[in-house]
Order: C-alpha cells, then structure tokens, then sequence
C-alpha cells in the first residue's frame, strides 16, 4: 500500500473517531438526564404507592388524597413521556453517527479508486481492471450508547 493510501485510510479512521466522540458528546447531556428522570420517576412511584395506601379517614382528605393521586399520575405520565423522547433522540442520534461513520467509509472507497485509477493510468496500466485493487477498508464501530442496565441512555 502506498504512501497516498495509508495517508487516506488515517484521514478516514480519524473522521470515524470524530463521529464517535461527537455522539459520546451528544448523548451526554440526555444520559445524565435520564438518570434523573429514573431517579424522579421512582419518587413519584413511592408518593403513588404512599396514598394509595392511605386513602384518608374523612371524605374531605380522602377527596385531597385522590387530587393529589391524579397530579403524581400526570406527573408520572408526563415524565415517561419524555424519558421516552429521550431514548428516541438517542437511538435518533446513533443512526445519525452511523450513517455519518458510513460516509467516511465511502470517502475513503471514493478517493481510494481514484488514486488507484490515476496511478494505473500514470503507469499504463488497463484502468478497467484498476477498481479492484482498491485494498479493503476496515470501518470502526459506532461507540456503545446504552446504559448499563441495558437500555438506551
């Protein structure tokens, strides 16, 4: 391999490392959300829990309880909502990386072949048949963006 094409392949490696750190980087922001999400959505669970066990002795603090029942139930709603929103941006912001590692992929492919086509012809050689000694590019992966309980951060 060529001086020209190790110097390609580097380039492409170095835009897929970039991808990679840019989604580590936008993910964090929602991770850290999410974990405070979960945190609130088990104290909301724990405030449910607590008055319905309690329901009140008296109509009047019963009538509270269940008032105060239905807001930590749209709280709680309105909460999964956007742990759910979260998890879509996540998964949104994966497959963004991933077709942006796959453009690297093709840069690499793309300026590969033309070296190797102008250098066949430089030397006159049949650039028909120049394509396919383009050498192989090896992508790296996508950075794992889950959270250790094995769903999406």
């Amino acid at each position: 391999m060529t001086h020209a094409l190790i110097e390609l392949r580097s380039s492409a490696l170095s835009g897929q490392h970039a991808v990679n750190k840019w989604l580590v980087e936008a993910c964090a922001p929602l991770h850290s959300g999410n974990a405070s999400i979960r945190v609130q959505l088990e104290k909301l669970a724990d405030d449910i829990s607590s008055v319905k066990k309690d329901p009140g002795v008296t109509g009047r603090i019963r009538k509270a309880n269940l008032s105060k029942l239905e807001n930590l139930e749209q709280e709680s709603s309105a909460v999964r909502s956007q742990l759910s929103m979260n998890q879509e941006s996540l998964k949104d912001l994966r497959i963004l990386a991933q077709e942006a590692s796959n453009s690297w992929h093709g840069y690499f492919d793309a300026l590969a072949a033309i070296y190797i086509r102008a250098l066949s012809n430089k030397l006159g050689r049949d650039v028909r048949t120049s394509s396919a000694e383009v050498p192989p590019f090896k992508s790296i992966d996508i950075v794992d963006t889950e959270d250790s309980d094995g769903e999406p951060a």
